[in-house]
C-alpha cells in the first residue's frame, strides 16, 4: 500500500496536569492500540511535527500521554486540538480479508456483472457492520454494508478494485 502515507489515529484534546501531560481522543479500535505508536505526527492544516511518545496512561476510557519535549501546560496547551498521525508503514500488517479504512478510499467500485458503481467515499461503523460509502457518478452517496464474501465479494489491493453484490443498486 501507499507506504509514504500519513493515517489519522487521533486527536490531542487538552492539557491534562502542570508537567505537560495531554488528553488524547483515540480513533483506533480498541482505543490503547494507539499507544502502540511511538512515533507521532501532530499537525494542523498548515504544520506538522514529529514527537516521540515518552509515557502513556489509559484512565478509564480515556487516555493521558507524555510526547518528549512537551514538558509543561504551556508546551500542551499548543497541541490542543491537533491531529494525531502516524506513517502507514508503521501500522502492523493485517490479516487476509482485513484491511485498513483509509487504504480502501478512492477505490473504484464494482458489481458482480463487472458494472462500475463508483468510488468509495469513506467507511463507518455501525452497532452490527461496518459501512462502505460509494460516490456514483451522479454524486449520489450508496451505504453498502461491508460484509465479506456476503456483500463484498472480493478487494484487490493491487488493483485498487473493490467487487459488491448488492441488491440495491
Amino acid at each position: 500500500m501507499k507506504s509514504d502515507k500519513k493515517i489519522l489515529v487521533g486527536k490531542i484534546s487538552n492539557p491534562h496536569g502542570i508537567k505537560g501531560w495531554v488528553k488524547v481522543i483515540s480513533f483506533t479500535d480498541p482505543i490503547e492500540n494507539i499507544l502502540s505508536y511511538k512515533q507521532w505526527i501532530i499537525s494542523d492544516k498548515e504544520t506538522e511535527k514529529t514527537y516521540y511518545l515518552e509515557d502513556s496512561r489509559v484512565q478509564g476510557n480515556k487516555i493521558v500521554i507524555k510526547l518528549e519535549n512537551v514538558n509543561d501546560r504551556n508546551d500542551a496547551a499548543l497541541l490542543k486540538n491537533l491531529q494525531i498521525q502516524v506513517n502507514r508503514s508503521d501500522l502492523p500488517d493485517l490479516d487476509q480479508n482485513s484491511y485498513y479504512w483509509e487504504d480502501l478510499v478512492d477505490f473504484n467500485v464494482i458489481d458482480i456483472k463487472g458494472n462500475h458503481v463508483g468510488k468509495v467515499d469513506s467507511l463507518f461503523r455501525t452497532g452490527s457492520n461496518d459501512v462502505l460509502v460509494i460516490i456514483d457518478e451522479t454524486k449520489e452517496r450508496l451505504l453498502v454494508p461491508f460484509i465479506m464474501e456476503e456483500v463484498i465479494k472480493y478487494v484487490d489491493l493491487a488493483k485498487e478494485l473493490i467487487s459488491i453484490d448488492w441488491p440495491e443498486l
